[in-house]
C-alpha cells in the first residue's frame, strides 16, 4: 500500500513539473527571442560596465536603469550603452597616446572585440569569461605601464571600479597572478548581482507572457492535479478488475480505428483546451475550433485560482522547474550557483 501511494505521488510530481518544464520553455523562448529583437542583455551587461568602469553619464545618472518601473526603457535604452561594432583584431596594446581619451569601457572592448561578430552598427557581446575580463584588464594595465598607474588614473576619473581593484592589487602584495584571479573572482561575482538584477527588471515582460500563455490554453492547475489522480485511479481499478475492462474498452473503441480511448493522458488535456486545439487518435493530428468552450473556460471563476497559481508557477521559469524534474527522476539537480551568472 505504502509503495503504492509512493508511486501516485512519484506520477503526480513528475507530471506536473513536466507539464511546467514545457510551459516554461514556451515562455522562455518567446521572451529571448523579444529580448534578442531588442538587444536587451547585451545593452544590461554594456550599461553595467560602463556604471561601473566609467562612472555613468556626465550628467551623473547612471546607465542602468533603477526601477522595475521602466520596462519600456529597459526594452528599448534610449541611450545604447554598447560601443560602436569593430571588425579589426584587438592591437598588441592600447595605444598610449589614446590613453587619456578614451573610457575604461572602450580600452575594454578594444581588448576583448575578436568575441564580436556583425550584428547592426553596436557590439553584440553579451557575455565576457571572468577569464577573459581580468586578462582584458591586465593587458589594460600594461598600457598604463603599471597596475599602480591604471589606478591612479581611474582614480582620476572616479571610476567605482577603483575602490575594488585597488583592494585586491593591495591584497595580491605585487603579484599579478594573484591579482588576476582575485579580478575574476570579483567579476563572478558581480555578474551575478547583474543577473539578479536583469531577471528583476524582466519579470514584467515574463508575467504578461505567462498570463496570455495560461489565458490562451486556459491551463487550471488544480484541474490538473485532479486529472492526473484520476488517471491513476482509473489504470489501478482496470489492473485489480480484469471483468471490467473489456465492457469498457468496447463502449469507446473506435469504430475504423480499433484505438481504445478509456484514459487520455492528462499532459495532453493541458494543451487540448486551446482555441484551437489539436486531436491525436488514428491518422494525422487534426485541428479543430474550440472556441466556445474555450471561452466558458475562461469565464467559469471556479478556473481562476487555478489559472492564477498556473501563472505564478511559470514565473519561476524553465531552469528552476528543469532542476525539479531532474530531481524527481533522480538525475540530480543543476548548480544554481553556476547558472546564475550572467
Amino acid at each position: 500500500m505504502v509503495a503504492k501511494m509512493g508511486s501516485v505521488v512519484l506520477d503526480l510530481a513528475v507530471s506536473l513539473v513536466a507539464a511546467f518544464v514545457i510551459l516554461s520553455l514556451v515562455v522562455y523562448g518567446i521572451s529571448e527571442a523579444i529580448f534578442a529583437a531588442f538587444s536587451t542583455r547585451p545593452k544590461f551587461l554594456w550599461a553595467y560596465l560602463r556604471d561601473t568602469l566609467d562612472g555613468g553619464i556626465a550628467t551623473g545618472e547612471g546607465w542602468l536603469p533603477v526601477s522595475t518601473a521602466s520596462t519600456v526603457r529597459i526594452l528599448r535604452f534610449t541611450r545604447d550603452p554598447r560601443p560602436a561594432y569593430s571588425d579589426e583584431p584587438p592591437p598588441p596594446l592600447p595605444d598610449a597616446s589614446k590613453l587619456p581619451n578614451c573610457t575604461f569601457t572602450e580600452l575594454l572592448y578594444e581588448r576583448i572585440r575578436e568575441m564580436d561578430h556583425a550584428r547592426g552598427r553596436r557590439t553584440s557581446i553579451s557575455h565576457i569569461p571572468a577569464k577573459r575580463f581580468a586578462l582584458a584588464i591586465s593587458e589594460i594595465s600594461e598600457a598604463f605601464s603599471s597596475v599602480e598607474q591604471m589606478l591612479d588614473s581611474m582614480k582620476a576619473r572616479h571610476s567605482p571600479a577603483h575602490a575594488p581593484l585597488s583592494a585586491l592589487w593591495a591584497g595580491s602584495q605585487g603579484d599579478y597572478d594573484r591579482f588576476q584571479r582575485g579580478v575574476e573572482e570579483w567579476f563572478v561575482a558581480e555578474m551575478q548581482q547583474l543577473n539578479r538584477l536583469y531577471r528583476r527588471h524582466t519579470r514584467g515582460p515574463l508575467m504578461v507572457l505567462s498570463t496570455l500563455l495560461t489565458i490562451f490554453f486556459t491551463i487550471d492547475s488544480f484541474e490538473y492535479v485532479q486529472a492526473i489522480i484520476d488517471d491513476n485511479a482509473l489504470r489501478s481499478l482496470l489492473s485489480a478488475n480484469d471483468t471490467i475492462a473489456e465492457p469498457l474498452a468496447a463502449r469507446c473503441r473506435l469504430e475504423e480505428g480499433g484505438s481504445y480511448c478509456l484514459s487520455q493522458p492528462p499532459i495532453i488535456q493541458v494543451f487540448g483546451n486551446a482555441p484551437i486545439s489539436m486531436s491525436f487518435s488514428t491518422g494525422p493530428p487534426t485541428a479543430h475550433w474550440n472556441g466556445v468552450e474555450w471561452m466558458e473556460r475562461l469565464i467559469t471563476p471556479p478556473h481562476w485560482l487555478g489559472f492564477i497559481a498556473t501563472i505564478v508557477a511559470l514565473m519561476f521559469g524553465a531552469p528552476f522547474w528543469w532542476d525539479r524534474l531532474m530531481s524527481a527522476i533522480g538525475l540530480g539537480g543543476a548548480n544554481t550557483e553556476k547558472a546564475s551568472t550572467f
